[in-house]
């Protein structure tokens, strides 16, 4: 059941008509059309299937358009949006500007802008990123590690992750920041497999903790959670975890409902990767890997 009060609150801040219009939409609405809205796809510009099976036969709620010029992009975002009686979030892998726009400013990538040691310059990316997005659609920053950090000084890319969570929201994009509970730590990729964050609950509260504490008090509508686990916080929370039964963020109740939603207070939209990575679907059957009950002594 939403919790319509809680959308008063950060990171949304609605005022009573837009709590009403989404209690109106809820309402209006099959059981089918809202479980579409739940799902994210991609597509690429001139594939007439997918945009068919997308808008007319599963209804789904948001897409990521995959690279296309500026015309093939702004055509496709445009019939996309008409076709959706709900709006659409369109996300895109901004990480370097607008990339996914063929012609679109090619910006630094996070590491390079972390070598400046300035964060000023990652809020002008986010800010420069939302302008070219937005004249085209696009409304929804969906952004393995390398160059994609801001560097290795946590205090900076907490600084700089909420700077740039600021300067693209204030351009009219919906930031996304991930993958929770944070990649980095092993040398695996959740492609493959799950991946495991092994710092102690202290260690983790001082550098990643950090690091989304700060972009969720800049107003972060989106956390992206990944296929990783975070034994420590999970079996802190939930005490009669086994180890053998932690599960990755995408589906584990602990660092969804204990973790990011009370300890660190965030408020707005949990999306996850892609569930077709294996590390979705190697520890849980699909059909198991969905909502269900926090179990018995969770949270």
């Amino acid at each position: 059941m939403l919790n319509y009060e809680a959308l008063r609150e950060r990171p949304f801040f609605l005022k009573e008509e837009q709590i009403q219009w989404v209690r109106d939409t809820l309402a209006a609405m099959t059981t089918e059309e809202k479980l579409g809205k739940v799902f994210c796809a991609e597509i690429r510009a001139g594939d007439e299937a997918a945009f068919r099976k997308i808008t007319q036969e599963y209804k789904l709620g948001a897409v990521m358009c995959l690279p296309a010029s500026l015309e093939e992009m702004h055509g496709l975002i445009g019939r996309l949006q008409k076709e959706s009686a709900v709006p659409m979030l369109i996300a895109g892998n901004l990480e370097e500007g607008a990339d996914a726009i063929r012609g679109g400013t090619n910006i630094a990538n996070n590491l390079e802008i972390g070598a400046t040691g300035s964060s000023a310059f990652a809020r002008q990316m986010g800010a420069i990123t939302a302008a070219e997005a937005t004249a085209v659609g696009m409304n929804w920053r969906n952004p393995v590690i390398a160059t994609r950090v801001f560097g290795a000084d946590p205090a900076f890319a907490a600084e700089a992750g909420a700077a740039f969570t600021q300067g693209l929201q204030a351009g009219g994009m919906a930031a996304a920041i991930k993958h929770f509970p944070g990649d980095g730590v092993d040398e695996r990729d959740q492609h493959f497999s799950p991946t495991v964050n092994s710092l102690s609950c202290e260690e983790w509260d001082a550098t990643y903790g950090e690091a989304y504490r700060r972009s969720i008090e800049a107003g972060a509508l989106t956390v992206m959670v990944g296929h990783i686990m975070q034994p420590a916080w999970s079996m802190r929370l939930n005490p009669s975890l086994r180890k053998a039964d932690v599960l990755p963020g995408s589906t584990s109740p602990e660092l969804l409902q204990g973790l990011l939603r009370k300890r660190l207070g965030f408020n707005g939209m949990i999306s996850t990767d892609s569930t077709t990575m294996t590390g979705f679907d190697q520890l849980l059957p699909r059909s198991r890997a969905s909502p269900r009950p926090s179990p018995p002594g969770a949270i």
